[in-house]
């Protein structure tokens, strides 16, 4: 049963929503008592962040809990993921570790189904990674075969004796047996069911650490959606959990095939060069699975909801943060990229009490779990939104013993509000108190010839939540600007209209340097890789590459291969067909072809 409020037309405009129950609306299941939600005993106001977004009209009770469970743990409990069907059925999740979808002909008419659509294996060995599990992202090229990132926790105050560190204790020292990891589910039926490979095998990505009691929490925890660039990758971000050589943050992941768990690579700094193994399985040195969190001064650990906007033609994630902008306190709040590595300052979306925030004279509800997805995304699994989507987010209802004696129970309910995005003059911007550094400092420390001077050394391969997260999200006052300007478009079911992507520069002709080698200034348009290589059987050039961590001047170093080498004792000079090709981040590669002239180093 749903219900709708009514639209304060004051000049904040506001949205008015209803805070007493009708006690006849819950033992009532018709729909045409649903008009009854409207009158209000009581009601607040949700306050947006304008003028950049308002309340585009009221709110929608899209699930009820004390009247619409299938049974008492059937909750919205992490950011809602949707999907189209092959036939054009929208599919929605945001459930517990019992999964269940919502089904319908749009976002604004789905409805709970309660048959089960994955269960958690319950297994209390921490190595399986098939304890808790959430399906926490969905992706379908088809919409039959539909793969999904599964937010894997391992409940390790479960275990026996039962608890973590004490008997009795709070949750704060349950959680230091918390491990999280991502797994990979599929479904072929739709998303009718979905299923895993036999554990651990199905392990996608997590800590480079195994499972120590009492050290936690830590892990991969609650990714975005999944979402596709115009190079053809799958990307999302993760929220990870600090410890050891791993530092808290947001990392970037991509893989070319979402079939495979052990395809994915973690933003490394520099490129996408961070294998995530298991380690329960391959023995490795920590600091080799280590990914680097992208503009934590600024999105922190946030990863609720990514989405590419066709109105503001950038990459917009969305998180819940105590005061991400440093000045509007608790709320959802937004932040733009051009290229999903350097982030904006945020911008208030809604206010909020978060359940980490919240006191009991704040009032009568928790809010948590945002996201935004469009009705009218072309997208098959609606990764675009327009001017004007839908805020979906989660509200629980609190309950009181007194004025200030209160507390949460699984009661809570899904909401949606349609906004609108206002496009407002940018400030000038500030610089990123954490940029990302220059990944390639000269010289090369490694002046060996190639041996092999052909295969790529990106090892990215080229073919191809959900129970709630551990922190707080953005750091109190936390800002910066963005950077780059290639917008990295995602490529779904449809091709979107995006603005021209920026094309790489070369600064003049090579330098000779004393070592022999070639010094080759070029401009990066945004955050990627150059790649150099010889045109040809006989590479008298090894192949180079150098990493742009965001948009600006970098140089390319060219070193003679052995095949060089001995051209030039042979001749004063000779001339090389090259090929540059610069990939930025979420876009497609550019190629420029040259013929660069070799000479023999003078001796004196």
């Amino acid at each position: 049963m749903r219900a709708s409020s009514e639209l304060d037309l004051q000049e904040n405009l506001t949205v008015q929503r209803r805070t007493g129950r009708d006690p006849r609306g819950l033992a009532l299941v018709c729909a045409a008592l649903a008009v009854l939600a409207v009158i209000a005993s009581t009601a607040q106001a949700y306050t947006f962040g304008e003028p950049a977004v308002r309340a585009g009209g009221p709110e929608v009770r899209v699930f009820d809990w004390s009247a619409q469970k299938c049974n008492n743990d059937d909750i919205p409990d992490q950011p809602t993921r949707a999907f189209r069907d092959s036939n054009g059925q929208v599919v929605m999740i945001n459930s517990h570790h019992t999964v269940r979808r919502y089904l319908g002909a749009s976002l604004a008419t789905v409805a709970k189904v309660c048959t089960g659509i994955m269960f958690s294996g319950v297994k209390r060995d921490p190595a399986l990674y098939d304890d808790r599990e959430w399906l926490a992202s969905t992706y379908t090229q088809d919409g039959v075969t539909v793969h999904g990132l599964i937010h894997a926790e391992h409940q390790g105050w479960e275990d026996a004796p039962g608890y973590c560190i004490r008997a009795g204790e709070s949750w704060t020292d349950k959680s230091k047996c918390w491990y999280n990891a991502l797994t990979l589910a599929t479904s072929t039926n739709g998303g009718a069911s979905f299923t895993h490979t036999a554990p651990p095998t199905h392990y996608v990505g997590g800590p480079p650490y195994t499972y120590t009691p009492g050290t936690g929490p830590i892990g991969a925890f609650q990714p975005s959606n999944i979402v596709r660039g115009k190079d053809g990758m799958f990307y999302v971000l993760v929220h990870v959990e600090g410890y050891g050589a791993q530092p808290t943050g947001s990392c970037l992941w991509r893989t070319g095939d979402l079939s495979d768990p052990r395809s994915w690579r973690a933003w490394g700094g520099t490129a996408f060069d961070v294998q995530l193994r298991d380690p329960y399985v391959f023995d490795y040195p920590p600091e080799e699975g280590v990914c680097t969190p992208v503009s934590r001064s600024h999105i922190g650990t946030l990863s609720e909801s990514l989405t590419w906007s066709t109105y503001l033609n950038k990459w917009v994630l969305v998180g819940s943060s105590d005061n991400a902008d440093g000045v509007s306190g608790p709320g959802f709040y937004f932040f733009t990229s051009d290229d999903l590595i350097n982030w904006s300052t945020a911008k208030l979306l809604m206010k909020a009490e978060l359940p980490w925030t919240y006191r009991c004279q704040d009032g009568p509800e928790q809010l948590r779990d945002p996201s935004l997805l469009d009705n009218d995304s072309t997208s098959r699994n609606f990764e675009t939104i327009g001017q004007r989507p839908f805020l979906f987010f989660t509200r629980f209802n609190v309950q009181f013993n007194t004025p200030t004696s209160c507390f949460t129970s699984l009661d809570r309910d899904l909401i949606r509000i349609p906004v609108e995005f206002s496009i407002q003059p940018s400030p000038d911007p500030e610089p990123d108190p954490d940029p990302q550094p220059d990944p390639d400092p000269e010289p090369d420390p490694d002046p060996q010839p190639d041996p092999d001077p052909q295969p790529d050394p990106d090892p990215t391969p080229g073919g191809g939540g959900g129970g709630g997260t551990p922190g707080g999200g953005v750091p109190p006052g936390a800002g910066g600007a963005s950077s780059g300007s290639t917008p990295s478009t995602p490529t779904a079911s449809v091709q979107v209209s995006a603005p021209p992507i920026g094309l790489f520069r070369v600064s003049g002709k090579p330098r000779p340097r004393a070592d022999g080698s070639l010094a080759l200034r070029v401009h990066a348009p945004a955050a990627g890789r150059f790649t150099l290589r010889a045109v040809g059987r006989r590479a008298a050039v090894r192949r180079a590459s150098k990493h742009a961590s965001k948009a600006g001047r970098l140089t390319v170093t060219i070193r003679l291969s052995r095949a060089g080498k001995a051209l030039l004792r042979k001749k004063r000079q000779a001339r090389v067909r090259t090929a540059l090709v610069f990939t930025p981040v979420g876009g497609a590669p550019q190629k420029s072809t040259g013929v660069l002239t070799l000479r023999r180093a003078r001796t004196r």
